[in-house]
């Protein structure tokens, strides 16, 4: 009898130990690496838009009974300079594996914690009420407060709360556009573009512009100008406008296509690549056309023998060329008058105008 509640007594105490009632001390609790994190806005950037951010779920004073059911929630609020601007960034958590559902996971004794992902993605747009994807090129300014949630349920009820900063990342981005339709360009022609350039970054930048080929046209005659090379200061969507004026040669000698090729670029250095932090260029194609040229008249072989025509045309050429003709007649009649006279000195005068009146 006595072995018997000795045995009864071990049994009680050793379950006294292994289960307790839910305890005070049974917990859980969110950690993550950072509180405030950058983003990237650039829209020249794959990854704009995109941001991972990891963090642990960690229960406490677990006993071999006691187990807890973990869920996560996030909501990012949109304020530029301290204000709420009324949108939500799309955003999610999910925990990484052997979850429940990937918004849920389950703590026990032997597995006491689990990690878990934030994900900021334009791929999440529209799946929440009113969220949206982190817009592209927005200010410095403008900041996600983002709101992590966690809570427990099981052998103990609760939550915990991180609470992190989403800061759009600084950076460069210039833009340049001009009509590029290419223009037919004859000698003499002169051309006037409108060059625009735009800070599309989020900071203030100094910027260059430059074209290459305008040394080489002025050794081929072109006269070139350009009214404005540097951009000092340019505030984030500050654009400003360049003229380039061109003017043909007066002789364009075949036709070819001219490329002219335009670049800007940022002063301020990218210090990995040693490489302006953004460039941009675009090219213009002039369609040059060969200059019209007269070509001489060769005269042919036939017209060798032909006398060169005289120019009647001159009221002097024509009274000298009358007086000509008239000299030439009076010539005539001056002869034919002389042969006649003679006719009657003898026979051999009148054979001889009997032939001429023959021809």
């Amino acid at each position: 009898m006595r072995k018997i509640w000795s045995v009864l007594l071990i049994i009680t105490l050793m379950t006294l130990v292994l289960y307790q009632a839910p305890a005070k001390g049974i917990s859980a609790s969110i950690s993550v690496d950072e509180d405030e994190y950058q983003i990237s806005v650039d829209p020249s950037d794959d990854d704009q838009g995109y941001l991972e951010i990891y963090g642990q779920v960690e229960g406490s004073q677990f006993t071999i009974l006691d187990q807890l059911t973990v869920t996560l929630s996030v909501n990012v609020t949109e304020e530029h300079d301290g204000e709420p601007t009324g949108r939500f960034w799309a955003a999610s958590a999910v925990f990484d594996d052997e979850t429940v559902t990937p918004e849920e996971a389950r703590l026990t004794y032997n597995r006491d914690s689990a990690d878990f992902t934030i994900f900021i993605s334009p791929e999440l747009e529209g799946q929440g009420e009113g969220d949206i994807a982190v817009p592209p090129g927005i200010s410095p300014l403008t900041e996600g407060n983002l709101v992590l949630t966690m809570a427990y349920t099981g052998s103990s009820d609760g939550d915990d709360v991180q609470r992190m900063t989403i800061i759009p990342e600084y950076y460069h981005l210039i833009n340049l556009s001009t009509p590029l339709t290419p223009i037919e360009v004859e000698a003499g022609n002169r051309l006037n573009y409108t060059l625009r350039i735009k800070n599309a970054g989020n900071e203030i930048d100094s910027v260059t512009l430059e074209i290459p080929v305008l040394y080489e046209l002025g050794e081929e005659g072109w006269t070139t100008s350009i009214d404005l090379t540097d951009i000092d200061d340019m505030e984030p969507g500050d654009e400003v406008r360049a003229t380039l004026l061109m003017q043909a040669p007066v002789e364009i000698i075949a036709d070819r296509d001219l490329e002219v090729l335009i670049r800007v670029f940022t002063n301020a250095i990218d210090p990995d690549t040693q490489e302006p932090e953004s460039s941009n260029e675009l090219t213009i194609i002039l369609q040059l056309k060969r200059s019209k040229v007269e070509e001489p008249v060769i005269p042919d072989d036939d017209d060798d023998d032909e006398e060169p025509m005289v120019a009647t045309d001159s009221p002097y050429a024509i009274i000298g060329v009358t007086a000509a003709m008239a000299v030439i007649a009076l010539i005539v009649i001056i002869i034919l008058f002389t042969k006649r006279g003679g006719g009657d000195e003898g026979d051999n005068s009148e054979d001889m105008h009997s032939s001429m009146v023959r021809i």
